[in-house]
């Protein structure tokens, strides 16, 4: 769990420490009524608000790196609380996985991997 000067640190310092180093796993601990947070959860695919699920921002191509930058900017836009951050180093990805299923990508980011949603496998061609 990190600290809400880390995830300060996420949302200030994303375009610095993400490239080539790291990725960050986000998680949902909980549900929210704003709309705008609703739709951010959706496009993150983190529907279910018990937990499950996860989503990787990551720097495995420049677009994905830009994409993961929009989207931590929009997290802080949006002040959103509900969100769980872990940093982990890039090194130690063991696989990288394209889904949208929610139980899937929980055990593939608790296996060591990285699951990208349809959306930023998409950015992958680009």
């Amino acid at each position: 769990q990190l600290l809400l000067s880390q995830k300060e640190d996420i949302y200030k310092g994303t375009t610095r420490r993400l490239p080539g180093k790291y990725y960050v796993v986000v998680r949902r601990r909980g549900g929210s009524s704003n709309r705008q947070i609703k739709l951010l959860f959706q496009t993150c695919n983190l529907t279910r608000s018990s937990g499950e699920g996860a989503f990787c921002l990551t720097s495995l191509t420049q677009s994905l790196c830009e994409n993961s930058v929009r989207l931590v900017k929009e997290m802080h836009r949006l002040q959103v609380n509900s969100l769980d951050f872990d940093i982990r180093p890039i090194s130690t990805v063991q696989m990288v996985v394209c889904t949208n299923d929610i139980l899937l990508a929980d055990r593939i980011v608790n296996k060591g991997g990285i699951v990208l949603t349809f959306r930023q496998f998409q950015q992958l061609k680009q």
